[in-house]
């Protein structure tokens, strides 16, 4: 081959490998398939990435006890002076603080008939207070299926039937029950209360507690009854008070016991070095001391102790008589 041979015949020898290669690269080539290649996502790692902690359980809060309303308790106050003005009274100035003109007089050591002075110092017992009853909760009720009747009448909740039997009476029924004869004839409409019969039956008043089986033993001595009243509760002064000089107002109060009778008074015993130095009878709750009572200024001991009874009076003076109601407690003082 001349050289004009092979110079043609290089174009075609070099078109052919070109060929060749493009073949060869075709064939590793990933073939196209209309979609677009999308990488497999992979997901990115975190801090902490572990498994979820589990969500913390609610607690329950417990439902809060109900507390019991505390009963008021009376703290005793100091008494009061009153001045004396131009036109009053001692009824005038009892009615002005709502006391009886009693008690001021025998608060003052006073007698109906005695003159008071413009300016003159006057004791005001204070009323004795009623506390009030604290408050109680009811407890929810349930209304009963049916109401059972007693010959007629309706039994409320918590009331009783009792059927009456041989040597039954209403006193020893009301006693049983520890209720009253009068409240058993009121709410069984008794007019007679020696008119029971043997089976009767007789409705026992709500509130009554259900008596304890009776004994078959039964004591030959009647007990003996308590007194008529609580003791007398001691208000003002409270214990160790100081006063000083014959002309200290020193009194006493105490709290009623309710209205006494007309033969029936309070005692205010006063005490020094445990022998009975001098006492006062009184419908009043409070009462002072009189001068007398005041221990000598050279005394080694200036205490005095007081108390309150109630009496029966004997005979027609208020002084002597029977104790009712003992004393309940003592409180002391100093009068210097």
């Amino acid at each position: 081959m001349d050289a004009r041979q092979r110079e043609s015949a290089l174009p075609i020898a070099l078109v052919l490998v070109a060929l060749v290669t493009l073949t060869a690269l075709a064939a590793f080539l990933p073939k196209a398939s209309g979609q677009p290649v999308v990488a497999s996502p992979t997901l990115a790692a975190t801090a902490g990435d572990e498994s979820p902690s589990p969500s913390p359980r609610p607690t329950r809060t417990p439902s809060p006890t109900a507390t019991a309303t505390p009963t008021p308790t009376f703290t005793p106050l100091p008494p009061i002076i009153h001045i004396v003005q131009k036109g009053e009274s001692a009824g005038i100035i009892a009615k002005q603080y709502g006391v009886s003109e009693r008690a001021v007089l025998e608060a003052n050591g006073l007698q109906p008939d005695s003159i008071i002075r413009i300016g003159q110092e006057l004791i005001i017992p204070r009323p004795t207070p009623t506390p009030e009853p604290a408050a109680t909760q009811v407890p929810p009720t349930t209304s009963p299926a049916s109401t059972p009747t007693v010959e007629g009448a309706a039994l409320a909740p918590g009331e009783q039937v009792y059927t009456v039997e041989s040597g039954d009476t209403l006193s020893g029924i009301a006693k049983k029950f520890n209720t009253t004869v009068n409240l058993l004839m009121s709410r069984n409409n008794i007019k007679d209360p020696s008119l029971l019969r043997v089976g009767q039956t007789i409705i026992i008043p709500v509130g009554t507690p259900t008596p304890l089986p009776t004994p078959t033993f039964r004591p030959t001595s009647t007990p003996t009854p308590g007194p008529p009243y609580p003791a007398p509760a001691l208000l003002w002064p409270p214990d160790g008070a100081v006063y000083r000089g014959e002309a200290a107002t020193v009194w006493v109060q105490w709290a009623s016991v309710g209205l006494l009778a007309p033969d029936e008074w309070y005692v205010v015993r006063v005490y020094r070095g445990g022998q009975v130095v001098g006492e006062g009878w009184t419908k009043a709750n409070a009462w002072r001391l009189p001068a007398e009572m005041r221990p000598p200024a050279d005394a080694a001991d200036h205490r005095l102790t007081w108390e309150v009874l109630v009496m029966r009076q004997d005979g027609l003076e208020p002084s002597r008589g029977t104790v009712l109601v003992p004393a309940g407690e003592r409180r002391w003082l100093e009068w210097f």
